[in-house]
């Protein structure tokens, strides 16, 4: 499955576009102290985290090394950053990176993740979990 795309112009203007946006981000929330946080459109209507819900305030925890609260508002951050990485390593010609790529585009690693993200979906909207 080829899931590279064929414009080459179309997708290094996007790449361009998202690093430009992340450092941006960063920049406001971590350097000079304002708020770009979104409010998650799910919880507001619903009153349900989803497996999002806190990534944010995760993300810019991390930054801060502190992987305290990083956990706190989302310990679901900890298993998609590899997976973010590997995506966007993915693109080289390492083997070890392709291999786990094709490993993680599983049909039993996709169920793997679906069944995780629904059970974390779950757990963080009962009284058993002990964080936001």
């Amino acid at each position: 499955m080829n899931l590279q795309p064929k414009d080459k112009s179309t997708s290094t203007s996007a790449w361009i576009f998202i690093l430009a946006f992340i450092i941006i981000w960063i920049v406001v929330n971590y350097i000079i102290g304002g708020s770009l946080l979104w409010k998650c459109p799910i919880y507001k209507f619903t009153g349900i985290k989803c497996v999002g819900c806190g990534g944010q305030r995760a993300i810019l925890a991390l930054f801060k090394l502190n992987f305290t609260e990083a956990i706190y508002y989302n310990a679901f951050v900890f298993l998609l950053i590899p997976l973010i990485l590997v995506w966007l390593l993915g693109k080289t010609n390492v083997p070890f990176i392709k291999k786990a790529w094709a490993w993680i585009i599983s049909p039993y690693m996709i169920g793997l993740l679906i069944g995780l993200t629904l059970a974390f979906t779950i757990l963080r909207n009962t009284a058993y979990w002990p964080y936001y």
